[in-house]
């Protein structure tokens, strides 16, 4: 309303608003000069605001986008990208960068997903620059930290990738991303006492998640607690029923305590999981299971 008012009074020599006069004999009062001062203003921050908004709502479609890509080279594949993911990647990091330029103040998830996209354009350095500024933006948030952490482990620099695991961790004490990450990550160092009680955290904080409760069960089996590895494991099929590889070390388990019937119905559910798979399984995963088949079969 106030644009079409301000375009009229540019047209016509004389024009006022309500109590308001903004022209007289085709100059413009001093009340009319700062009307369209401020008018100007904000249609300049209308059209500033469409410009972010329009660039943020890119951005988080590159990153839907962008999942898939960004799980493997997290999990420390080194897979090449699809030309489309490349796309996506250029898409998100050149969406998030006008974000980051002409955005008001600064916000930690853009620089976050900025750091995603020149990482998945290949640029390590300016990820490791972006997500630092990301984690002072966000005051240390425990997420940055483990995803920063996960990187860093793939990458293969464990004492970073703890340091920031710490933080996360220290931040959120049940962090579930942190506590799997730093749990494998202890675990790989033989310290099974320590991944024992980042598990136990975070399956204290997030019962409901399938692959906290299977490390728990894991580093207990390599301590030689068979018992107490079972019934973690149990704990991560109820969570997660379609857990092919939690069945598979269940019914492994449950064998080598002399509970055969047990250890059968838990591969059972798992050879179902693998036939049913809509896509090929793991070749690792399926001669896991058939070894089990075969001590089973040896019974």
């Amino acid at each position: 309303f106030l644009t079409i008012e301000t375009w009229r009074a540019f047209r016509q020599p004389t024009y006022s608003l309500p109590s308001l006069p903004l022209r007289r004999g085709g100059r413009w009062t001093g009340k009319g000069r700062a009307f369209v001062a401020v008018m100007a203003l904000l249609v300049g921050l209308s059209a500033h605001s469409a410009f972010v908004r329009w660039n943020e709502v890119a951005r988080d479609g590159a990153w839907s986008d962008t999942a898939q890509a960004r799980f493997d080279v997290a999990a420390g594949s080194d897979r090449a990208l699809t030309a489309q993911e490349r796309a996506d990647a250029a898409r998100l990091f050149d969406a998030a960068a006008h974000v980051d330029r002409y955005g008001l103040v600064p916000n930690w998830r853009n620089t976050e997903r900025l750091a995603w996209g020149a990482l998945l354009a290949g640029d390590r350095t300016t990820y490791e620059d972006e997500i630092r500024r990301a984690l002072h933006e966000s005051n240390g948030r425990a997420a940055v930290h483990a995803d920063y952490g996960q990187l860093l482990a793939a990458w293969g620099r464990p004492r970073e990738a703890e340091a920031h695991l710490a933080l996360a961790l220290e931040a959120d004490p049940g962090h579930a991303h942190a506590s799997r990450v730093m749990g494998l990550l202890l675990a790989s160092s033989g310290r099974l006492a320590q991944a024992e009680e980042v598990f136990g955290r975070g399956v204290a904080a997030h019962p409901e998640d399938a692959l906290l409760w299977y490390g728990l069960g894991t580093v207990r089996g390599e301590a030689g607690r068979p018992a107490d590895a079972v019934v973690a494991l149990e704990a991560a099929v109820a969570a997660a029923p379609t857990y092919a590889d939690a069945w598979i070390d269940l019914a492994r388990l449950r064998l080598r305590l002399g509970h055969p019937d047990e250890a059968r119905a838990a591969a059972e559910s798992a050879r179902a999981l693998v036939e049913g798979a809509a896509q090929a399984p793991d070749p690792a995963l399926v001669e896991r299971l058939r070894g089990v088949e075969r001590a089973l079969g040896a019974e």
